[in-house]
């Protein structure tokens, strides 16, 4: 009798601390950068940066540098002092994504149970590149809009999205990247 209740007492133990949801948790004070590839028109993963304090604005710096030989975009949460994107543009060869880095895969990214359809928010703000046509940005927007992280930020009021297209490839070639940055 007194295994059997040791086993119960383990096996309630580890059933409280192993789940199969591996869907990131998103926090109240976060800010998430979710990035499509263009070509595929494919959601790749992302990143959830999460912060202690609450910070009563949010405010993205950008720097964008097209290549001339090379080039880059960064782009800086200035009250947080982190960085949540930087990648690079070659001139006439290949960019790479550098921050976030490791993504976590799409398939980490609890999705709504909905079949419902959230457009992109009339005040979303293109941080680069721009203008961009809104039926195209619209096409990116769709493999996104029903992540849980997305639709639990849009519920809030301070609620905000930036996005921009990442020509990794200086526009010459197909390795464009749309990066979408959803603050919760």
């Amino acid at each position: 009798m007194r295994h059997i209740l040791s086993l119960l007492f383990l096996g309630w133990i580890f059933s409280g601390c192993c789940t199969d949801d591996v869907s990131p948790i998103v926090p109240e004070n976060s800010i998430t950068v979710l990035i499509v590839d263009e070509t595929s028109n494919r959601f790749e993963g992302g990143k959830i940066y999460t912060y202690q304090d609450n910070y009563p604005t949010y405010n993205l710096q950008v720097e964008n540098r097209p290549p001339a030989d090379a080039g880059y975009i960064k782009v800086h949460y200035v009250e947080g002092n982190e960085q949540l994107y930087y990648a690079s543009q070659i001139w006439m060869g290949m960019g790479e994504i550098i921050v976030p880095s490791p993504l976590t895969p799409p398939q980490d990214f609890e999705r709504t149970l909905t079949n419902d359809y959230v457009f992109l928010p009339n005040d979303a703000v293109e941080l680069t590149n721009g203008p961009s046509d809104k039926d195209e940005v619209e096409k990116y927007w769709a493999q996104i809009q029903g992540l849980k992280v997305v639709r639990e930020a849009l519920k809030q009021n301070n609620g905000q999205v930036h996005y921009f297209v990442q020509l990794l490839g200086a526009g010459l070639t197909d390795t464009n990247k749309w990066v979408f940055i959803v603050k919760n």
